[in-house]
């Protein structure tokens, strides 16, 4: 009797063991799924929209406070002459900023260099 005791027991592993393993290979395979979708999300939206600061630390830039109000306008005025809006972002510390698309943060400051 100790001996279907002890292949019960091994019978109860394995089965558990198999188990496990199929609900890791769902798990992966969700987690598969959702990168597939994220990469497709990305994909189809390459627009990128950023506050100056966010735009200067991104690229490393170093840029002057007192340069800062120029650069908005001349991305601004960008920004309205090819229609693209300009979005906004609620931040907790410093309210509504506006944001702006890469393209024309990229225009405006590769033109100034």
């Amino acid at each position: 009797m100790k001996t279907l005791n002890k292949q019960t027991c091994l019978e109860d592993i394995l089965i558990a063991s198999l188990q496990s393993s199929k609900e890791i290979r769902q798990t992966m395979y969700q987690q598969d799924e959702e990168i597939k979708r994220l990469a497709a999300k990305v994909e189809t939206e390459p627009v990128t929209y950023f506050t100056i600061a966010g735009y200067c630390s991104l690229r490393g830039f170093k840029v002057d406070v007192s340069e800062v109000y120029g650069i908005e306008q001349r991305v601004v005025w960008l920004s309205e002459k090819l229609e693209i809006p300009i979005e906004k972002f609620a931040d907790p510390d410093l309210g509504n900023l506006r944001t702006y698309r890469l393209d024309v943060l990229d225009e405006v400051f590769n033109s100034r260099m």
